[in-house]
């Protein structure tokens, strides 16, 4: 049978597979005993293919590019958190330490009250605000109280040293009750609502003992 040696040539490639017929392996045997050109295709396709590949110092050298981009952007990232973190640091620092910052955004006023009976009788409360200057706190007394700062969260607590319960009201500077009589238990706080930058008068009535109170 005279086959062209283009079909026998497709042929050839299922032969080496092994996947051809019997029928189909036996033409391509017979073919190839009188052709020399499919003969030489056969052998071509038997032999290996030599597979090249890139030798490890390539590969490195492909991979430098990209761990350098590696290496900057965790540096980057170190860089951001250790900057971000002192800058935490300064700034806790400085609230905490520099009195006139902490001071400015966290302001604060007190009041010590000493009964030294049990009639229960309303009795002005001084107040005492506490300056920095020059390195030195100072305690100021004043009549009255007065939110002269808008960091004030207008609050009034009895400190859980006090020896218990404390009436209070709270006037105005013509003697107007604003704010009946509330109490305050030893460490609650009472939160009132008062303008800022105005002068009030605070009145207290407590039994016999030694009262701390704080304005913030």
């Amino acid at each position: 049978m005279d086959i062209p040696c283009e079909i026998v040539k497709d042929l050839i490639v299922m032969y080496i597979d092994d996947v051809c017929s019997e029928k189909s392996r036996e033409i391509v045997k017979e073919h190839m005993e009188g052709c020399t050109d499919c003969r030489e295709y056969y052998e071509s396709l038997k032999e290996p293919v030599e597979v090249k590949t890139i030798s490890d110092k390539y590969v490195e050298i492909a991979k430098e590019p990209f761990l350098k981009i590696r290496k900057r952007n965790f540096l980057n990232a170190v860089s951001a958190i250790v900057v971000t973190a002192a800058v935490f640091i300064v700034c806790a620092f400085v609230v905490q330490e520099v009195g006139v910052v902490n001071d400015f955004f966290f302001p604060k006023k007190s009041a010590y009250l000493v009964i030294d009976d049990n009639s229960r009788e309303w009795v002005r409360v001084s107040i005492e605000k506490q300056e920095y200057k020059d390195h030195i706190y100072t305690l100021n007394d004043s009549e009255y109280l007065s939110y002269d700062s808008v960091f004030f969260k207008k609050k009034i607590t009895n400190s859980a040293n006090s020896e218990g319960d404390i009436h209070l009201r709270i006037k105005n500077t013509e003697g107007d009750i604003l704010i009946d009589s509330f109490t305050l238990k030893s460490g609650t706080t009472y939160e009132c609502d008062l303008k800022l930058f105005e002068d009030y008068v605070i009145e207290a009535s407590a039994g016999e003992g030694r009262y701390f109170i704080n304005f913030s």
